[in-house]
């Protein structure tokens, strides 16, 4: 792992580096394939992050909170979790929706990535 050349996210070097290392990764066999649901705002036609959806905490049941956690208890959890949820983008009720989505299998980098951060490449403010 090193610094390279970067200065701009969309730039075309960007792009390239970006396909080059997504392309060794899933012919290694780091990248798998899974469908999963997500909550889908049926106005605005699009699938909706959390920062996108409100609704009633699961746990505490406290209202208006976010897609993902509740400012009320600290508890954390999936848009899919929410009670209520609304589209902060329409108001609409989101429906949940299949999407295939790619996964990197991070716990299979653990070690190396574990003895890069210990090596001393990175400043100490981001090593920790």
């Amino acid at each position: 792992v090193d610094y390279d050349n970067y200065y701009v996210t969309h730039s075309p070097e960007n792009k390239a580096l970006c396909e080059e290392i997504y392309t060794r990764l899933d012919n290694a066999g780091y990248i798998s394939k899974r469908t999963i649901n997500q909550l889908f705002d049926p106005e605005k036609e699009m699938f909706l992050p959390d920062r996108f959806v409100k609704g009633t905490c699961p746990s505490c049941g406290a209202p208006h909170q976010n897609g993902n956690s509740c400012d009320v208890c600290g508890a954390t959890y999936s848009p899919t979790e929410v009670k209520n949820p609304r589209s902060v983008v329409s108001g609409a009720t989101p429906v949940l929706r299949e999407s295939e989505h790619f996964f990197f299998d991070l716990p299979k980098f653990e070690g190396m990535l574990k003895e890069w951060i210990r090596s001393g490449a990175l400043q100490e403010e981001m090593a920790n």
